[in-house]
């Protein structure tokens, strides 16, 4: 009984977190499919070596934690966008609420608040060229279908217009209305949602909540390694997961680890896991995870080596 209690209580309290922002997102993203012009988002977004500096501007600019930056992703993948662009939004986006910079401010101080920016940039650079190298490759998995002709143009004659090879080119977009494109986004990404919200709320409630602090006094790799193992199914929104890094810093752990635990837990977790499958596919998602917790260890490692000599 107390499971179930306990269960209800985490799913509730990650609905209350993530459904508005999930909201806005899906708004956005409608507005994006049904009223921004593809030919003018593809000349921003599949430019090989502006896009991925187009994507990291965008992402800073838009206060969305992982989970709810998806229907902007979705959004652009139907209007054509490299696979790099995507993925470097939904990369630096979580990074750049200014709320949670200021309240890392406050408590941890400006060392975290640069780690915390130089790791979203750098993460979301990295990512971003390696994803669009990729797609160039033409490795399986990592190419973006366009979406099907009969959603992108409209076949009426009178807007079409004949090559002198005889082919026939469409030059007006047809465009879905914005509640169309609301629907279809919430249907896309909805069952997922609910699906991802289940599966973190039995995560959190089985695993105890001292199970990072029981390790504080244990070998420094030790740490690094339940840092990234706890950091990988939490989901952190909105500076959340500040104040748990300020008691993990009061109880003696150290700053690598808990700095590994940090940009983990905002770049990562179940929802944001659950839902990158359904935008990006399997593959792409599981390169996007080991990565990110790759780069997560080395940010980790370098934080505790670099910060101590300026702080001195």
């Amino acid at each position: 009984m107390h499971f179930f209690g306990l269960f209800f209580h985490e799913f509730s309290h990650l609905a209350k977190e993530i459904l508005p922002f999930f909201t806005i997102s899906i708004l956005v993203g409608a507005f994006l499919d049904s009223r921004l012009d593809s030919s003018r988002l593809i000349t921003y977004f599949q430019n090989k070596s502006q896009s991925v500096l187009a994507a990291c501007f965008l992402g800073m600019l838009l206060p969305l934690c992982s989970c709810t930056s998806m229907p902007i992703a979705q959004a652009l993948k139907a209007k054509g966008a490299r696979i790099g662009v995507i993925v470097a939004l939904l990369m630096i986006t979580p990074f750049s609420w200014l709320y949670s910079l200021m309240l890392t401010y406050s408590l941890l101080g400006l060392s975290f608040v640069v780690g915390h920016l130089l790791f979203a940039l750098c993460s979301a650079l990295i990512l971003g060229y390696l994803f669009n190298f990729l797609q160039d490759m033409g490795v399986r998995g990592f190419s973006i279908s366009p979406p099907p002709l009969a959603e992108q143009t409209c076949h009426n004659p009178a807007h079409a217009h004949y090559h002198h090879h005889g082919e026939v080119s469409d030059t007006h977009e047809e465009r879905p209305s914005f509640g169309a494109s609301v629907i279809r986004i919430t249907r896309t990404l909805g069952p997922y949602l609910f699906l991802a919200l289940v599966a973190a709320s039995l995560v959190m409630s089985i695993l105890p909540e001292t199970l990072l602090q029981s390790y504080v006094s244990q070998s420094l790799w030790l740490s690094y390694g339940i840092a990234l193992l706890c950091g990988l199914p939490f989901h952190a929104c909105a500076g959340e997961e500040v104040p748990i890094i300020f008691s993990l810093l009061k109880l003696g752990m150290p700053t690598g680890p808990v700095f590994s635990f940090m940009v983990t837990s905002v770049g990562t977790g179940i929802p944001t896991i659950i839902l990158a499958k359904k935008v990006l596919g399997m593959r792409p998602t599981v390169l996007y995870i080991t990565t990110h917790i790759l780069l997560a260890l080395c940010a980790g490692i370098l934080f505790q080596l670099v910060v101590p000599v300026f702080t001195r």
